[in-house]
């Protein structure tokens, strides 16, 4: 899945709740990329990617991925996200 072709009118619509065992999430420069679609990523993720996601807001809360490993998120300030204070010391 590439979401660097999805217009902002599709990616409304896009979820990904029927995807219960994703582990990893690459969405890095992916201008599509909202906070509304990661919230319904699944609770058992593992990576994520969002570097460069532009459309993330400090509305962006990752408190409910407690098995993620690894995160990457440049050019995303944590200090507008959500719950990295929960994440493994690790990451």
């Amino acid at each position: 899945l590439d979401l660097r072709e999805v217009d902002a009118a599709a990616a409304a619509a896009v979820t990904f709740a029927h995807l219960p065992h994703l582990k990893r999430f690459d969405a890095s420069c992916s201008p599509s990329l909202t906070d509304a679609m990661v919230a319904t990523l699944p609770v058992g993720l593992r990576e994520l990617d969002i570097e460069d996601c532009r459309e993330l807001t400090r509305a962006l809360d990752l408190r409910r991925f407690t098995r993620l490993r690894a995160l990457r998120c440049s050019s995303v300030p944590l200090s507008a996200i959500r719950g990295t204070a929960v994440l493994p010391r690790s990451l």
